[in-house]
């Protein structure tokens, strides 16, 4: 068109003047200019042939630059090392992130001798991404599956659900909270259960279960290793400890928040899954992420007395309907590690997600939720292993959802993690909806089946 017009100009003897004017976008033109590039960066991106988990992460990232990054390596790397570049991308991006996000982590990252302003320049420029990555888990940590971790023994992160005073009575709402906000009354989650390891002359938190018979509580079997990692612990040294059951006991927490007036009740017996599958109970941590992958990270224990208050709804039937029963919301109950300023009673927390983990639709053993699928709710963290995984909202009503799944780990979850982290990992329950774990409960607690 500027052409013709030019012509036109000439054949009228008028001298040809450009005809280009100069003036700056408004900001929603350039919003809407950046959106599209960055639709079009996303469409180039997905036809990149890698392991579409990589892919994924590569997409939510949302990041022109990281995204530019990516397609360069697809033009200059062969297809054998395509993925693990990206993938090494991938992960530099992610602690540059949490650097930008978090203070803590950023003067984590300075003391090991990195910036996190240069971790994300590597994440984008680097030839090498790769090496850089390594470099930077030999200072800060490098999980099994290749993910970042960066260690520090700070709390770590997770979103519980705001509490009620113990002593409010459902249906009000706490001072100063809305009517309508959601809340959780901790006073109605008695069956939440939080097992305990004798050290010295008391007790420490380890691990979460839940009471789901009158005398048996159900939790991880990797909650059952003793300190060493290389040999399950005795009965002797297990006490499981309740709420709101008249008890007394205090029971420090890992980060330093202490139940108190637990009721301690001793532990008679155990058993795990792998007692039915003739597997041998691992001998190591290292030797239980097979089989958490398996779903087999199950255990029961039997309490010394049948007085105890167990949850009502019994465990779902393996007969699904695509999706159910864990129509969302869903829910997390433990005494796990949280951003939320440690209670002076009680470290017992509800955290809640919006959508459903992966591999129920399927039917598979282990149910994820996964950094794929972005942050929206409640994470588990240490502490939090063999508390429940419940289907709907739980709230601490006499209402109580579906018991579907165990919480298991973090994948490459260690003791020593930071803030993030927790919400940034793979989260892995152990499903109890296929016919393996749930003959495994059902035979020995008839009534948590019913």
């Amino acid at each position: 068109m500027v052409a013709v017009a030019l012509t036109m100009a000439t054949c009228l003897g008028v001298a040809a003047q450009p005809m280009v004017m100069h003036r700056e976008l408004d900001a929603d033109s350039l919003k809407a200019l950046g959106q599209l590039r960055l639709m079009r960066l996303e469409q180039a991106a997905s036809d990149v042939p890698i392991d579409p988990r990589v892919k994924q992460q590569v997409l939510a990232s949302r990041d022109q630059e990281l995204l530019l990054a990516v397609l360069r390596d697809r033009g200059r790397l062969p297809a054998t090392k395509l993925e693990a570049a990206i993938s090494a991308r991938v992960a530099l991006f992610d602690v540059a992130r949490l650097a930008a996000d978090d203070a803590g982590v950023a003067a984590m990252l300075e003391a090991s001798g990195f910036r996190g302003e240069q971790v994300r320049e590597d994440a984008i420029t680097a030839p090498d991404p790769e090496m850089i990555k390594e470099r930077l888990g030999q200072r800060v940590g490098l999980t099994r599956s290749g993910k970042l971790i960066l260690r520090n023994d700070g709390v770590l992160v997770t979103k519980p659900e705001p509490i009620a005073n113990d002593d409010l009575p459902p249906g009000q709402s706490p001072q100063g909270v809305p009517h309508d906000q959601q809340v959780v009354w901790r006073s109605g989650l008695k069956f939440a259960a939080l097992i305990g390891v004798r050290r010295g002359a008391g007790y420490q938190a380890v691990c979460s279960a839940t009471v789901i018979g009158k005398h048996w509580a159900l939790t991880a079997a990797h909650c059952l290793l003793d300190a060493s990692k290389s040999a399950k612990l005795d009965t002797q040294t297990l006490a499981v400890f309740l709420p709101f059951q008249g008890g007394t006991d205090i029971v420090p927490g890992a980060n330093g928040a202490a139940s108190r007036n637990m009721r301690r009740i001793r532990v008679t017996s155990m058993a795990w899954v792998g007692d039915d599958t003739n597997d041998a109970f691992p001998s190591s941590e290292a030797g239980f992420f097979s089989l958490i992958a398996q779903g087999k990270d199950l255990a029961l224990l039997q309490l010394d007395t049948t007085d105890v208050a167990a949850v009502t709804t019994p465990i779902a039937e393996v007969r699904l309907y695509s999706g159910a029963p864990t129509i969302p919301p869903v829910s997390m109950v433990g005494y796990g590690i949280t951003d939320k300023a440690p209670d002076v009673n009680l470290a017992l927390l509800v955290g809640v997600r919006q959508e459903p983990p992966f591999g129920i639709e399927e039917k598979e053993p282990l149910l994820v939720f996964g950094p794929n699928k972005g942050v929206t709710g409640g994470g588990i963290c240490g502490g939090d292993s063999g508390g429940g995984l419940f289907a709907g909202r739980m709230d601490g009503t006499a209402v109580q959802p579906r018991l579907v799944g165990v919480i298991s780990a973090l994948t490459g979850n260690t003791p020593a993690t930071t803030s993030g982290v927790c919400l940034a990992s793979q989260q892995n329950h152990t499903s109890l909806l296929i016919p393996r774990n749930r003959e495994f409960i059902c035979k020995r607690v008839p009534a948590a089946c019913a």
